[in-house]
């Protein structure tokens, strides 16, 4: 994994290693040994989301963390605030997005990973069985879902490929119903270290001028997580561009035309950060391409880079790198590419302190 060293995880007991009797080696030991990365584990037995369990809770193992020491973080909790805690969808909403936010504010070059909560069987018969707060699981991954997406980080859903399902729950959890045994926490830990993998592959890249001033640049997560259609026009309108961008860009060499796509940038900072994005779906394909075109002019209410900024911009189809998005000091949006094909989707994204 490129640029990845040093990774953190974060949770309830089910990233701890709890089999429901005593603790065991947990997913993150697995992982660890995959990918032969160091990881720390902040996980802590009865951990919310929410902020019902005062002690123990997503935000207390964020604010007890020195998370500028880390490339990479995972989050995983849902669990208690299901079955035990009576924790609201927003109350846990409330949370996911302020502990997200710290960890941005505190370390803006971090990689994030979101981990729904495995199912469990302790209280409800199946995903849509309602605890007595209201909501379902099924409720519950797809409220943590949107958010994770809505900040750009990747989520690996269980239900799409579950490990732990109704047919084997009774040999694949240590208590039948909620904690996975020391051979399912192997089981769990391969898939998430396949999962980070493939999210840190991709180019993950600091860049510096020469008087230490810093920026990140990265390519664009939602998209890459195969969900390009969450960043739409529609989406997007509420931003800082103010017209749409042509859906044909002509380069010295060929011309990209966009299925759908581009017909704006997104842009989203706090007063540290600022992120740009670009993406599109290929309407034809295009060969042997060079040479720089605008594609779009920052308003006046998004800080500019204090010097230009290129990242990555991605084939999304196999990851290949077909050119770079730029962000010049002046505010104008460049992109390059060589060659793109007919249906594939592209994105890239610019990053940079501010």
């Amino acid at each position: 994994m490129k640029n990845i060293n040093k990774m953190i995880a974060f949770g309830d007991s089910i990233t701890a290693g709890w089999n429901g009797l005593e603790f065991v080696n947990s997913w993150v030991t697995t992982v660890n040994e995959v990918l032969n990365k160091k990881i720390d584990n902040r996980a802590f037995n009865g951990s919310t989301l929410s902020f019902r369990n005062s002690a123990h809770n997503f935000n207390q193992q964020v604010n007890d963390t020195s998370v500028l020491d880390y490339d990479l973080a995972t989050i995983m909790f849902g669990t208690n605030d299901f079955i035990y805690y009576g924790s609201t969808l927003d109350e846990m909403k409330t949370s996911l997005k302020k502990g997200i936010e710290n960890i941005i504010n505190k370390n803006p070059g971090i990689v994030l990973i979101g981990i729904l909560p495995i199912q469990s069987w302790e209280t409800a018969a199946d995903l849509d069985s309602k605890n007595s707060a209201g909501f379902s699981q099924n409720d519950m991954m797809d409220l943590e879902s949107e958010i994770f997406i809505k900040y750009h980080i990747p989520v690996l859903d269980w239900r799409k490929n579950p490990v732990v399902t109704n047919e084997n729950h009774q040999d694949f959890l240590g208590d039948g119903d909620v904690h996975p045994n020391a051979n399912t926490y192997v089981l769990l830990g391969r898939e998430i270290a396949n999962f980070v993998k493939i999210k840190g592959d991709l180019p993950i890249i600091q860049y510096s001028d020469d008087v230490g001033r810093k920026a990140y640049a990265y390519t664009n997560w939602n998209a890459i997580n195969n969900k390009p259609e969450i960043i739409s026009k529609e989406d997007l309108q509420s931003y800082a561009m103010k017209s749409d961008l042509p859906k044909s860009i002509s380069l010295t060499k060929g011309t990209i035309a966009l299925i759908s796509g581009l017909p704006t940038i997104n842009y989203a900072y706090n007063d540290k950060l600022v992120t740009i994005s670009f993406i599109g779906q290929m309407a034809n394909t295009v060969t042997n391409m060079q040479g720089d075109m605008k594609v779009g002019v920052l308003t006046s209410d998004i800080p500019k880079p204090p010097f230009d900024v290129t990242a990555s911009l991605v084939d999304i189809s196999n990851l290949a790198n077909i050119g770079h998005l730029k962000v010049q000091s002046d505010g104008i949006l460049i992109i390059n590419m060589t060659n793109a094909w007919n249906g594939d989707w592209i994105s890239g994204t610019v990053s940079y302190a501010v």
